[in-house]
């Protein structure tokens, strides 16, 4: 049976209340929302409204095509604007960062040897701006081969960017089938935060040290529960467990999702970074924000909003973690988006995002798309 995404969330919700009356830890209720929560392509356009967008004076535009699935995603305070490709698929680049610049993606960086790029974070440093890009690699690559995962830190303060460091992520931090989908660097604490997909499991990396370790695995909250997605070119059922993550504002909380999971979750910075804590121990610090999210593989943080893929209904989800009782909405940017993956915000507030089309086999893929959506800046959000 498959239920539609509105009607898989209110279950969700329901079975949540009742588990509190009862007693249930929050385990049991992503045990249940397991079996049952399977998400669907919403057909109706008046269920995709939002009046929000259109009170906001939203505008999209597409800044860019390409023949080459742009995979990661970062705009700098003064709107440069960078992106990564993968070197997976029918039609792999032969590079792996760019910079967008007039509607021409100009490569970088090409003498590096990254095996591929997945997502790039960007973060102005007391050295100045940089980019962070996750090189994904292979867990059970040599770490002779440079083919191993590995962070780079790329210094983007002149107009040709330089690779300043290289962090291999340790092979303990790693597990067979080891996936790292997700980056997000914290300036105050210089510690990177990243998502392993594949084993369901969050690592910390030191910048500073350049050791690294697994701070959250194996809990219930890190996995999917959503087994597919129907769409309208058919089922998709790939869907993995944590996937996207975001700081809070002062970074003291990490948000995170599941690529197929409409619960998104925090847990303390402090938390993470405290070694005398086990994984288990730092479980018990998670807390469920919302069960109102959407499957994605990306977000960002636009105030106090949490902006994301909404994968089942072709657009973007938002959610205000600070409003107790908004439960989220969807963007109506006025076009179905073929999986909207890779987030970024400018200085202005200026969202953008990438089109990645992963739920469409190679042959029935358009071009990948860059798109931003601009406000009217008289009009303040919210």
């Amino acid at each position: 049976m498959v239920f539609s995404k509105k009607l898989a969330r209110g279950i969700v919700a329901g079975l949540a209340a009742l588990s509190v009356t009862a007693g249930i830890s929050p385990a049991a209720e992503f045990e249940v929302s397991d079996k049952m929560a399977v998400a669907q392509a919403a057909s109706s356009e008046k269920n995709r409204k939002s009046d929000r967008l259109e009170q906001d004076q939203a505008v999209l535009s597409c800044l860019v095509e390409s023949e080459y699935q742009m995979a990661g995603l970062a705009v700098t305070g003064n709107g440069r604007i960078f992106v990564s490709f993968p070197h997976w698929g029918a039609n792999p680049t032969d590079f792996s960062l760019g910079e967008v610049k007039d509607g021409i993606i100009y490569p970088l960086l090409q003498e590096v040897n990254f095996a591929s790029l997945r997502r790039l974070n960007y973060v102005m440093t007391a050295a100045g701006p940089r980019l962070f890009a996750l090189d994904e690699g292979r867990a059970d690559a040599d770490f002779d081969e440079g083919k191993a995962p590995r962070i780079f830190a790329i210094d983007i303060s002149g107009e040709t960017p330089a690779v300043e460091r290289v962090y291999p992520i340790a092979e303990a931090s790693l597990a067979a089938g080891s996936l790292l989908s997700d980056i997000r660097v914290d300036r105050l604490t210089n510690k990177a935060f990243i998502s392993d997909t594949g084993v369901a499991a969050i690592l910390v990396l030191d910048l500073a040290t350049g050791e690294s370790y697994r701070a959250l695995e194996k809990a219930p909250e890190l996995r999917k529960n959503i087994q597919m997605i129907y769409f309208p070119s058919g089922v998709y059922n790939k869907l993995t467990d944590v996937c996207a993550l975001e700081l809070s504002e002062k970074n003291s909380l990490l948000f995170f999702s599941a690529m197929g999971g409409d619960v998104i979750n925090s847990v303390p910075v402090k938390v993470l970074l405290d070694k005398n804590l086990s994984a288990d121990a730092r479980r018990k610090s998670i807390k469920p924000e919302t069960l109102y999210g959407a499957p994605c593989t990306g977000m960002v943080r636009r105030d106090t909003w949490l902006i994301m893929g909404d994968l089942p209904d072709l657009g973007i989800w938002e959610f205000d973690f600070q409003d107790e009782v908004n439960k989220g909405s969807l963007f109506d940017i006025g076009i179905d988006v073929k999986w909207a993956d890779s987030f970024a915000v400018d200085g202005v507030n200026d969202l953008y995002f990438t089109e990645s089309q992963y739920n469409l086999e190679f042959d029935n893929r358009d071009s990948y798309k860059l798109y931003k959506i601009t406000w009217d800046k008289r009009i303040q959000r919210g």
